[in-house]
């Protein structure tokens, strides 16, 4: 598995998952372990919705950031 990581608050979810989605393009073959790095907490629907979109290619991890990252 080729390892990502992507940042990204919900309000950016749309663009993410664009991201997400040229790179299993790019790679037809590739798969992919995905850490999310989340400013806040995201819904269940939307990460259905990238589990979804992967195809079985995508191995998706949530790690939120909220709190974590005062006085950066």
């Amino acid at each position: 598995m080729i390892p990502l990581a992507i940042a990204f608050t919900p309000n950016y979810f749309v663009q993410a998952a664009t991201l997400l989605r040229s790179v299993l393009d790019a790679s037809p073959d590739g798969r992919f372990r995905v850490v999310c790095l989340l400013s806040q907490e995201i819904s269940r629907e939307k990460k259905d919705k990238l589990q979804r979109m992967g195809g079985g290619r995508l191995s998706l991890e949530y790690i939120l950031l909220e709190g974590r990252l005062q006085g950066i």
